[in-house]
């Protein structure tokens, strides 16, 4: 297996993306995406977690006296058909390959049990690239707030509410009453305290989706969009 060109360090930010094998779906319906966003949340730790299942019933035993340690910070997240995206802040040593090995068997398990198929669901290891810089940060995590608006999944004019369970756009531009994705809260601060409020951070985030779309239009102002082909 060859070596990654980057080396995950402790505080530092990472974009994280993958597809599916052959561009497959790895979601097909709204319960794929519960169980997705699950599966970033229970995993998402330093204690040892065999599967979903398993940490549930530890939890319905009272097996675990606290909550054990996260080993990243969730910034922003997107589930598409075919692929996702994460910016990912890491927290402890290794801990970005631990979740996402992780996350990647423990969802591809789920995934070819229920739908009765065998082999990688995931095409190779995921892909990362480093956010070298303050303002690079604030881009990707809009970037992939709205990536969904960048592939045409949604109009600019429909209801962010309707990609609540795929985006954590919503964490970004609506109270928290009104969040669909119930399963975890991402680390916003960072990012939501530079803006006035949701909307003044929504109207940013889509003139940056505009500007990908026609950058993307033209191969030669492919320098400096998110490093990433889907």
């Amino acid at each position: 297996m060859p070596r990654r060109k980057i080396t995950f360090e402790n505080g530092e930010f990472y974009h994280i993306y993958n597809r599916g094998v052959d561009k497959r779906n790895i979601v097909k319906n709204k319960n794929d995406i519960m169980r997705m966003l699950e599966s970033l949340e229970v995993f998402n730790t330093t204690e040892l977690i065999g599967s979903i299942y398993e940490d549930t019933r530890r939890k319905r035993n009272n097996q675990f006296g606290s909550r054990a340690s996260k080993l990243v910070d969730i910034l922003a997240f997107n589930i598409l058909d075919n692929h996702y995206h994460l910016v990912l802040k890491q927290l402890s040593d290794g801990g970005i390959s631990k979740f996402m090995h992780s996350f990647g068997t423990g969802y591809a398990k789920h995934f070819n049990e229920k739908y009765d198929r065998v082999g990688s669901l995931f095409q190779g290891v995921f892909k990362a690239e480093h956010i070298n810089s303050d303002k690079y940060l604030s881009y990707v995590v809009s970037y992939v707030n709205i990536n969904h608006f960048i592939h045409s999944y949604e109009s600019f004019g429909s209801s962010i509410s309707e990609w609540g369970m795929r985006s954590s756009l919503e964490q970004y531009v609506d109270h928290r009453r009104e969040h669909k994705n119930k399963y975890f809260e991402c680390d916003i601060d960072i990012i939501k305290s530079r803006f006035k409020n949701g909307k003044e951070y929504l109207k940013e985030a889509i003139e940056i989706s505009k500007n990908i779309k026609e950058r993307r239009k033209d191969k030669n102002l492919e320098a400096g969009l998110p490093n990433d082909s889907f």
